[in-house]
């Protein structure tokens, strides 16, 4: 059967066991992206969280113009989704 949906965390219905969804607890980093990409439906309930940390390094020699618009990008990404950066750094 093919997956469909993504159930809250711990979830042990039918459709779990039968292959249709997943629970949140047991879902791959694959399928997660294909959540949050619309590929899959959600059933996971309005008052779940999933939070997600995205770390970028770059060597500050090596920080030219491409490395600006990788930054620049993740924060463009942050305000469309309507995400909170917690905290960023420079280390010089």
């Amino acid at each position: 059967m093919k997956l469909r949906f993504i159930d809250p965390a711990g979830c042990g219905c039918t459709d779990c066991i039968v292959g249709e969804s997943v629970p949140l607890d047991r879902a791959t980093a694959h399928q997660i992206k294909q959540l949050l990409a619309g590929k899959l439906i959600s059933r996971i309930g309005s008052d779940t969280e999933i939070t997600f940390t995205l770390s970028v390094s770059v060597p500050l020699d090596d920080f030219d113009a491409d490395a600006y618009r990788a930054v620049k990008t993740i924060r463009d990404f942050a305000e469309l989704a309507e995400v909170e950066i917690g905290s960023y750094s420079f280390d010089i």
